[in-house]
């Protein structure tokens, strides 16, 4: 049965509308079933067909993309002169649907695209189950997209200008090439920047409109999408001002990642194109529809939600930052939150010492505010001189010890005394005005027991209210200082008795230190039994006294 025949310009116009209609929203799978098709049907219908997708390239499957990128340099390497060209090899890493027509296909478009290319997008579709599409990990689905970008477009990159004056600099392989779109469904970030970071020695130089258009699947939930993807922050590790040849930037479903590090990699756009975050979750789960086939042109779906917006491109979207900055007032009031708890633990601590009494230094070591020496050298003179050996051996071996956290000593006495003198005089001056205020409180309250309305008993009710709290806390605030200057009291007493003990220890370890070197003089000559005789006899007043 022949082919049937077509006036060339309809077969153009469904090609067209096919192929290049964004408001078709067609499928990978779909663009992939057309490309086989239009390659089977006759001569004339491939020819359009070719002339079409050379000017509007769509890539869809990392092999595919394997292939072109073969038959580029295949083309590339067969046109330069005296080059031994080595037979074109196909990669057969990844499957692809049209195995038969990816030669020719690969082959035509190679030839065509240096003349004619003037987009090329990359439509993929992950084959992640939505279950595992968030787990972030490194797999062969990641290296396959990724790569294959960074192929393609690394072959239409023109190599970096060679140092030497007498070499001119390549021009690109398509010249008439100014838009890349990035078209991925059910992938990640991940997906993308990790094999593909947007340098420039891998992006043609023309280039100078970028798209990236995230879809997701619509079993998941939009709350999860927002959640686990927009609202990440991890660095993509795109380079900051890379794409200066780039003017028009467009992120739709992007993170607020993506957004950031692509915004700072173009520093030559004036403005970004994207889609509000409510816009795309609304846009996930639209509204069911009567079937494509039976709907007119004019209810057809329409393009996804747009907006153009001037203010600083690192805000949008602005749903993004604000949960972001909601998270971290939340992070921040914890905080704030656990330090008053802590206070309140300390204050607590405080008052168990003041109500200790005589055995407050118990309590201060059992909450931990106060640890002392393992030989408790501090607690009375009878543990004097007890453990030098163990102590001068752990010094030796260079033992450390335990921490002190709130070491009384002598350089301290002259900062206790001055803030016990401030907590005394803020003590002489809050006694009387709680005085005055308890005195005003009685005296407005005799007076307005006499006769008043139902307002003035509302207003009265008020000030009373207002007047009891600013009394509870006075009340409070002098309970904090009487505590804070018994507690001041208490060190200092403790830093002279401690110098006190050290004071006798001193003097004990100078009689002890005279009487050892009296005894060595003993032994090793006479002198010493002199100065024993001396002492004996400057004793004796009746006897007369040894001249020397």
């Amino acid at each position: 049965m022949d082919s049937p025949h077509l006036p060339i310009e309809l077969v153009e116009e469904i090609v067209v509308l096919f192929w290049s209609d964004d408001s078709l929203q067609v499928s990978p799978q779909d663009r992939a079933t057309f490309i086989a098709s239009s390659l089977s049907v006759n001569r004339c219908w491939s020819a359009i067909f070719l002339s079409i997708a050379s000017r509007d390239v769509y890539i869809p499957s990392p092999a595919f993309a394997f292939h072109l990128c073969d038959a580029v340099q295949f083309h590339r390497d067969s046109s330069q002169p005296k080059s031994k060209s080595k037979p074109l090899q196909f990669r057969t890493s990844a499957s692809c649907s049209f195995f038969s027509s990816t030669f020719s296909l690969c082959s035509s478009l190679a030839s065509l695209m240096p003349q004619r290319c003037r987009s090329l997008t990359f439509q993929y579709v992950g084959t992640k189950h939505p279950s595992q599409l968030f787990i972030q990990k490194q797999d062969y689905e990641h290296s396959l997209i990724g790569s294959s970008i960074f192929s393609l477009l690394r072959c239409l990159t023109p190599p970096p200008p060679s140092k030497s004056i007498h070499v001119k600099p390549l021009s690109p392989l398509t010249l008439n090439l100014h838009t890349i779109s990035l078209d991925l469904h059910s992938c990640t970030t991940p997906s993308l920047f990790t094999y593909y970071k947007f340098h420039s020695s891998c992006f043609p130089p023309q280039v100078s409109s970028l798209s990236i258009h995230f879809h997701y699947p619509s079993s998941i939930s939009p709350s999860t999408i927002e959640q686990e993807f927009l609202l990440d922050l991890s660095s993509t590790g795109v380079r900051k001002g890379c794409l200066e040849g780039v003017h028009e930037l467009r992120l739709f479903g992007c993170s607020v990642s993506v957004v950031r590090d692509m915004v700072s990699a173009c520093p030559a756009i004036p403005k970004l194109e994207t889609c509000s975050v409510m816009d795309y979750l609304a846009f996930l789960s639209p509204s069911p529809s009567p079937s494509r086939s039976s709907s007119p042109p004019s209810e057809r779906p329409q393009t996804k939600p747009k907006y153009t917006s001037d203010l600083p491109l690192h805000l949008i979207p602005i749903r993004l930052v604000q949960a972001h900055q909601h998270a971290i007032a939340k992070i921040q009031q914890t905080q704030l939150e656990i330090k008053l708890e802590a206070r309140e633990i300390q204050r607590e601590k405080w008052r168990r010492v003041g109500d200790a009494g005589e055995g407050w230094e118990e309590v201060v070591r059992a909450l931990g505010l106060l640890s002392s020496n393992g030989n408790q050298r501090n607690g009375n003179g009878n543990g004097v001189g007890k453990g030098w050996r163990e102590r001068m051996m752990a010094r030796i071996m260079g033992y450390k010890s335990k921490k002190v956290l709130l070491l009384p000593g002598p350089d301290m006495t002259d900062d206790l005394r001055a803030r016990l003198g401030e907590v005394e005089e803020k003590l002489a001056r809050l006694l009387p005005r709680m005085e005055s205020s308890s005195q005003a409180e009685s005296h407005s309250q005799s007076q307005s027991e006499s006769s008043e309305s139902d307002l003035d008993v509302a207003e009265r009710l008020e000030t009373d209210g207002s007047a009891r709290d600013r009394s509870e806390k006075q009340r409070q605030k002098l309970i904090d200082l009487r505590l804070e200057k018994v507690f001041l009291e208490k060190w200092l007493w403790a830093i002279e008795e401690g110098e006190k003990r050290k004071a006798e220890r001193k003097l004990l370890g100078m009689g002890r230190g005279l009487k050892r070197i009296i005894t060595r003089m003993n032994v090793s000559s006479n002198f010493g039994l002199g100065l024993d005789k001396l002492s004996l006899w400057t004793k004796r007043s009746d006897e007369p006294k040894l001249e020397l």
